[in-house]
């Protein structure tokens, strides 16, 4: 338990059924009546920052949040998928709790997942990222006391790629498209996340060449990546059971020692 007078910024408490997080206190002695606590308060859960005032002696629960370090994989959905590094073991967090966090955050690039009693409620992103400026507009006036025109910056991760060319591959019942993100499997579209689909676009753009799980991490995650090599494990399983049995003119086969290959018979080339 924490009174009111113990109150510091940064610190946790349960209060009314949530998690709220003190953003500012102060102690007012006013001249008549009794002291108070004035605070300003964010709810963890969904954002909100209200007001409050307490009493110095009023105590509450104070609120132990856990802050789990995962691997951010890809999002399926409504649900964006973690990974503990260390047991391999993955979560799905609701679009609800991970909010913008993940703007311009990459797959595979580590938060801290953010719980409660077990309950994921939110997701640190990291502190720093690399951004790149992609486009600005002519100047525009009015924002500065002078007068003087302002560019107008849009951003984007750094190391983003805009390739002008085509970027689709065709087998026996399988279209890779890299240009529309998109997995047609018999003529059906087939829900991937994006860095499986390109971990399949760049294996099947070398038909039977075997590449290492380290060359697969350089050449598809990036030279940046710090993550563990299973992920391409991870990855590899998911793309398994989607092409499972689909068709008998190419396979992802496993060369135990050494990687994977997208292997595929002499008749049937990438189109």
């Amino acid at each position: 338990m924490i009174s009111a007078g113990e109150f510091r910024n940064g610190v946790t408490i349960e209060y009314e059924g949530d998690i709220y997080i003190i953003l500012e206190f102060q102690h007012v002695k006013p001249g008549k009546g009794a002291a108070f606590v004035r605070t300003k308060i964010k709810n963890l859960k969904t954002g909100s920052v209200v007001e409050k005032t307490f009493r110095p002696t009023e105590k509450m629960p104070k609120a132990h949040i856990d802050r789990l370090e995962m691997q951010y994989l890809y999002t399926d959905g409504d649900l964006y998928h973690f990974m503990n590094t260390e047991n391999f073991e993955q979560i799905a967090v609701n679009a609800a709790d991970v909010g913008d966090t993940l703007k311009f955050v990459k797959e595979n690039e580590m938060v801290k997942i953010l719980s409660y009693e077990g309950e994921v409620f939110g997701i640190e992103p990291p502190l720093f990222v690399e951004l790149e400026i992609t486009e600005t507009e002519p100047g525009f006036a009015g924002n500065t006391a002078t007068g003087a025109t302002k560019p107008h910056a849009v951003l984007r991760r750094y190391g983003a790629e805009e390739g002008s060319e085509e970027k689709k591959l065709s087998f026996d019942k399988l279209v890779i498209n890299l240009d529309s993100y998109e997995l047609l499997v018999d003529g059906r579209r087939v829900d991937t996340p994006p860095k499986e689909l390109e971990l399949l676009y760049h294996l099947a753009s070398s038909p039977n060449r075997v590449f290492s799980r380290n060359q697969l991490l350089d050449e598809v995650w990036g030279f940046d990546y710090f993550g563990d090599s299973r992920t391409v494990d991870v990855h590899i399983k998911r793309l398994r059971e989607k092409l499972e049995g689909v068709s008998d003119q190419w396979r992802l086969k496993t060369v135990w020692g050494v990687g994977y290959k997208f292997e595929v018979s002499p008749a049937n080339g990438a189109g």
